[in-house]
């Protein structure tokens, strides 16, 4: 008779660390950074800006948020080359971009990507017709003419590795320098 009860006393406890040993398991698969790029454009007073801006996706499913899986914050790390459309040539190669998260205000070649909020990349800054590709490591811009290019973006957070193009126009005149 005792050994009845010992084994539903041990299914029982197998139950409960099965059950205190999910939501851990599913933070580890469902709770990594998902990020997700999106051309954008600044215009000021001090002229105009194309960046890409990363979003680091909150959790969408209903059942895991309230298990309490949460999206974690990612470090982000980008490098870029530009690339002449047509001739294929690259003019610059592995440039270390300058990531700024909105959020914090922090700027530098690593930067965080926190749920919800939005960080960025900034790759070209046009002010009175004067172009330049924004290199992360240097404090002046590398000089650009006017033409027709393509940014291959490489982007790092942890062990993710993601790769993301786009092709953008520079024009004399800011307000003609866009992504295409």
């Amino acid at each position: 008779m005792s050994d009845h009860w010992l084994a539903i006393v041990g299914v029982v406890f197998g139950l409960l660390a099965i059950a205190m040993a999910v939501p851990p398991l599913l933070q580890m698969m469902f709770g990594r950074p998902k990020l997700e790029f999106k051309p954008d454009e600044f215009m000021d007073e001090n002229g105009k800006m194309l960046l890409l801006a990363i979003k680091n996706k909150p959790t969408a499913n209903r059942f895991l948020r309230r298990l309490g899986v949460e999206r974690e914050m990612g470090n982000v790390l980008a490098y870029f080359d530009i690339q002449e459309q047509g001739s294929k040539r690259f003019l610059l190669k592995d440039i270390s971009a300058r990531v700024t998260c909105a959020a914090t205000q922090e700027q530098g070649l690593l930067a965080r990507a926190l749920p919800l909020f939005t960080s960025g990349v900034m790759v070209l800054h046009n002010r009175a017709g004067t172009a330049g590709i924004i290199d992360g490591r240097h404090d002046d811009l590398r000089p650009i003419g006017a033409g027709h290019y393509t940014a291959i973006f490489t982007i790092v957070c942890g062990e993710q590795v993601h790769k993301f193009e786009k092709n953008f126009t520079v024009a004399d005149t800011e307000a003609f320098t866009i992504w295409v």
